[in-house]
């Protein structure tokens, strides 16, 4: 988190970040939606919603809540993500015990650019999980 960028330039942030969320190609729509809707608050709102780092979720944490998951578990995550590096997803999927499907050229947010393909693995997943 860069405080100082959010509170200098917050349109700026936005539209970085936002790009970084959506790394397809021809995705200039969705970056902007969601900037607009971004800009619908400000840093400093974010920045008073993002803790004090005394509860922030440390790795040993993260860790074991993913190992005390207990009941069927998928994770989606795209090849193309600039925002979580594929290997924490495969981590989290290996932890967990949960199925991993990797969407191959999507980014951060599969389920916006490609809602059709990632409702197809959610529907295959549950029908799978309730038939255990």
């Amino acid at each position: 988190m860069e405080p100082h960028y959010w509170l200098s330039d917050f349109p700026d942030f936005l539209r970085f970040f936002f790009s970084q969320c959506f790394t397809e190609a021809d995705s200039d729509e969705e970056i902007n939606h969601f900037f607009r809707m971004g800009m619908q608050t400000n840093a400093e709102v974010l920045l008073a919603t993002a803790g004090n780092g005394r509860a922030d979720l440390t790795e040993g944490l993260a860790r074991a809540y993913a190992r005390s998951l207990r009941c069927p578990s998928l994770v989606i995550h795209g090849d193309h993500d600039a925002i979580t590096p594929l290997a924490r997803g495969r981590e989290l999927a290996r932890l967990s015990g949960a199925g991993l499907v990797v969407m191959a050229g999507s980014g951060h947010e599969p389920h916006c650019r490609l809602p059709q393909e990632t409702n197809e693995i959610i529907d295959r997943f549950l029908r799978t999980a309730l038939h255990r």
